[in-house]
């Protein structure tokens, strides 16, 4: 997949994306969610976007490099005032924090809802209990960071919540299916430490922790060069049947 298809836009609707997304979908007007199907369809390979808020650290999810405006209020539960209107969907607003790169669409698909699931919790179901377990920030008289502050724990329970959601995947964790994967962060640094919080949960040596892209390199190009590895490193023949009917 080239640039032009990452880059392609319509004069009836431009949406200021992190990656303008294929003409098809701008046309529809609609969050871009893909099944794997859409996926497959469309040459997207099995892999999961965190993208990272520069103003406040919170993080949004994709399975296609797409950052739009109304996926973020979709797939995030705490709205602050840096996420809330269109044009803070501007690529100066946002970072990718990793990208994930597993070899079946059935991992990446159970692995992307679960992370989702994770969130959800965090911002909704057990938000008491998570804000009572997070540190509080330096100033003592503010506590919890409040609505639009950087917050250095999102991109902390971030990981930690990657970590989970591989650990529970049923597809990850099958015999059948390669566990292959390798995840390209933005900070190297920010996967911590692999003694302490990846090999106690994921077997050492499935997963491959790797710099996102050098100082000189366009992340448009090393996105693309991503996702068209995924796609050619796809192991079609052992993905379950359910994934091509949806």
């Amino acid at each position: 997949m080239g640039l032009g298809k990452l880059r392609s836009v319509t004069k009836e609707f431009k949406l200021k994306n992190f990656f303008v997304p294929p003409t098809k979908f701008v046309n529809q007007q609609k969050p871009i969610l893909l099944t794997p199907k859409e996926q497959i369809k469309n040459q997207y390979g099995p892999l999961i976007y965190c993208f990272k808020n520069k103003r406040d650290g919170s993080l949004t999810y994709n399975t296609i490099p797409l950052l739009e405006p109304k996926l973020i209020r979709q797939v995030s539960y705490d709205l602050y005032h840096t996420q809330e209107l269109p044009i803070y969907s501007r690529p100066d607003y946002w970072d990718l924090f990793y990208v994930a790169k597993f070899k079946n669409y059935a991992t990446s698909t159970e692995v992307s809802k679960n992370i989702l699931k994770l969130k959800e919790l965090r911002s909704i179901i057990l938000k008491k209990e998570n804000n009572e377990i997070r540190k509080n920030n330096s100033d003592a008289r503010k506590g919890i960071f409040q609505d639009g502050e950087f917050n250095p724990f999102y991109q902390q329970e971030g990981v930690s919540d990657l970590i989970e959601s591989i650990h529970k995947s049923q597809f990850f964790n099958s015999g059948e299916l390669d566990n292959q994967t390798t995840i390209y962060w933005d900070n190297i640094y920010a996967k911590g430490d692999l003694e302490k919080f990846w090999n106690p949960k994921i077997p050492s040596g499935v997963i491959e922790h790797v710099a996102l892209k050098e100082p000189h390199e366009k992340i448009e190009v090393v996105v693309s060069e991503i996702n068209d590895d995924a796609v050619a490193t796809w192991e079609q023949e052992k993905e379950p049947e359910f994934i091509f009917k949806k």
